[in-house]
């Protein structure tokens, strides 16, 4: 929770989240919930399924990708039941400065990066 306060400054428009199907994904939503609540959050694993260490770097280009055409595409498959403010369906973010990329790896090892325009 730490690591994303300090990536959370300042304001943040939209999380890429890690999202790996593991139990780091309630640890993840909780975080974001209490230090980003308003962040629109968004995964492209259930799409592109979980490629182990390409899998941040999969989610670097899409949280670039997402601020350079302020757009990200749906969340497969997501549960209506979360909290966040997923993108459900294609879901324009035009006017976004800033990200955080969120990434867990195979041993619950996570990293986080913030991206930004000028």
């Amino acid at each position: 929770m730490q690591m994303l306060r300090d990536l959370s400054q300042p304001e943040i428009d939209f999380v890429i989240s890690s999202a790996n199907g593991t139990f780091i994904d309630q640890a993840e939503q909780r975080a974001l919930e209490q230090v980003i609540p308003d962040a629109i959050a968004y995964t492209a694993k259930p799409a592109l399924g979980e490629s182990v260490g390409a899998s941040g770097l999969w989610q670097v280009i899409l949280g670039a990708q997402g601020l350079r055409h302020g757009e990200l595409p749906p969340v497969l498959h997501a549960d209506l039941n979360i909290s966040l403010r997923l993108s459900l369906s294609r879901m324009s973010v035009a006017g976004s400065r800033r990200a955080i990329v969120l990434s867990s790896g195979v041993n619950q090892q996570v990293a986080g990066v913030r991206l930004a325009i000028h």
